[in-house]
């Protein structure tokens, strides 16, 4: 079972073979990890959330430019690194598992505004 699953993983990772889908997860993560720092930024400073990252937390509150740029080059940084390691199934995983993360992480916050909006209208 596991040499099946460790063949599948080495074909995601594989150049040669149907790769955009890794490229598109990529950028795709990259594009959510703006939208969760505009969303962190307006909840943190509109009192409805607190930022969940011990590195980030006094940044998210003292200078709103930093904390985008350090969120955005902490995953950047990340996202290189298994980027260039995709031949590795664990790199090409890696990618796979932030690409399911981020996207649960905007519903989330999708989620919470709608609650907020709701509650504004009742």
């Amino acid at each position: 079972m596991w040499e099946r699953v460790r063949g599948a993983l080495r074909i995601l990772g594989d150049d040669d073979g149907e790769a955009d889908w890794l490229w598109f997860a990529v950028v795709t993560v990259v594009v959510l990890n703006l939208a969760d720092a505009a969303f962190t930024l307006w909840w943190v400073h509109n009192g409805i959330a607190t930022e969940a990252n011990a590195l980030l937390a006094d940044l998210v509150e003292s200078n709103a430019i930093g904390f985008a740029l350090a969120k955005s080059s902490l995953v950047s940084l990340g996202l290189l690194l298994l980027w260039r390691q995709r031949r590795r199934p664990l790199a090409s995983f890696g990618i796979v598992l932030v690409f399911v993360a981020y996207n649960g992480l905007v519903a989330y916050h999708l989620g919470i505004a709608a609650l907020t909006v709701e509650r504004a209208l009742a």
